[in-house]
């Protein structure tokens, strides 16, 4: 009798002490002020909506600013094409590798809270700046509505902003359709897929192949790459189309212009990226980064997601300073000062091929790479307690 008054007195000490383990978080998070969070006050939307409304609104200006900046720096500032486009590469590559010194020192320093409410000033400073540039007589382009080139100061301020914003980042008209606009259908593309994809495509796999996701992620970001190869061929076919076009004229009452094709050809490709490339690769990218980290380095394991873009978009600038440099030796660069004197078909078949060797490339490490284990606590299930082990997948 006494026996089981003890059993009963230890099971009902356990149960306390599994109770009050259950109040707080232990997945290695803290709270702002760096204490470990009690679970029923903290995290879910409350911190949810913070980060959302954040995110939300860097995102906006982000894809607003790179969407537009080789067109303002070719019309306004009045570089060529080729520059242009290294000055974005540039800005869009320390955007995206900004985050893995941030996540670094959130990590280990300032805590998460403190990098995002750090960085989110120094993004709003950049953004007040532009602003400026823009408003403030001294710090305009021009003194007339035209002129041949900017002044310096306005150029120096103007850059300085773009980098502030690119430091921010580290922590978080007339019824004619202007061509930067259809970035914006990669970007509802995405909205769109990746929730048919979560909600409709993954319950059908995860029933054929037995896998929580669906699909592994080596796999998602396989068919996400080969959707990339695939826009890319569309690029360069409608570029091809393009140009045959420009080379037609037609006769206008005040002599003969240029014929011109609708801006609605580059749906396609941008569809692609969105619908594939995008909600495949980029969020399966999210899931390796965030899933084979320690728990104590996630900070770091997405921005390393973020780095890879960087070095991405560096390593692109890279290939357009090679591409102009040898195919300028034969007299025409295919990167000239102008879209239509440049060569930009032929720019899209090498990228097609730099994609397809790439895929290559991930499907043979892919097939040698071996999964990080994750532990689970011991669950109840059916009564009886039982420890789970689960390989991510």
């Amino acid at each position: 009798m006494c026996v089981k008054m003890e059993q009963e007195t230890e099971k009902r000490k356990e149960g306390k002490s599994e109770e009050n383990e259950e109040k707080w978080v232990h997945d290695a998070s803290v709270d702002y002020k760096g204490r470990l969070p009690l679970r029923a006050s903290t995290g879910v939307w409350k911190a949810s909506l913070f980060i959302l409304t954040i995110e939300f609104s860097e995102r906006v200006c982000h894809f607003g600013l790179s969407s537009n900046l080789i067109t303002y720096l070719t019309k306004v500032m009045h570089k060529d094409l080729n520059t242009a486009t290294k000055n974005v590469n540039y800005w869009v590559g320390a955007t995206t590798l900004m985050p893995l010194i941030g996540g670094f020192v959130a990590d280990a320093y300032t805590g998460r809270y403190r990098m995002i409410i750090y960085s989110s000033l120094v993004y709003l400073k950049g953004l007040s700046m532009l602003t400026m540039s823009q408003f403030m007589p001294i710090l305009k382009p021009c003194n007339n509505e035209i002129c041949d080139r900017p002044r310096k100061f306005h150029e120096v301020v103007f850059f300085f902003a773009l980098y502030c914003i690119a430091l921010g980042t580290g922590g978080y008209n007339n019824f004619k359709i202007p061509p930067a606009s259809m970035a914006s259908v990669t970007a509802i593309s995405s909205i769109i897929s990746v929730p048919i994809y979560d909600k409709i495509i993954v319950p059908i796999l995860r029933k054929v192949t037995g896998n929580e996701r669906g699909i592994s992620i080596f796999r998602r970001i396989g068919i996400g790459l080969t959707f990339l190869v695939l826009a890319m061929v569309v690029a360069a076919l409608v570029e091809t189309k393009r140009l045959k076009t420009v080379e037609h004229q037609v006769l206008t009452v005040g002599g003969t212009r240029h014929e011109t094709m609708s801006v609605l050809w580059l749906i396609p490709q941008n569809l692609i990226l969105g619908l594939g490339a995008d909600s495949l690769s980029l969020i399966g990218l999210q899931e390796y980064f965030y899933d084979q980290v320690p728990d104590s380095m996630r900070s770091l394991g997405m921005a390393l997601y973020l780095s890879v873009l960087g070095a991405g978009f560096f390593l692109s600038s890279f290939l357009i300073i090679i591409v102009d440099h040898v195919t300028g030796k034969n007299g025409r660069s295919w990167i000239a000062k102008d879209i239509n004197s440049s060569r930009l078909d032929k720019f899209y078949w090498m990228l097609v091929v730099v994609n397809a060797l790439n895929l290559c490339l991930f499907i043979f490490l892919a097939k040698r790479y071996t999964y990080k284990t994750v532990h689970r606590k011991a669950s109840e299930i059916d009564g009886c307690n039982s420890d789970a082990v689960e390989i991510v997948a």
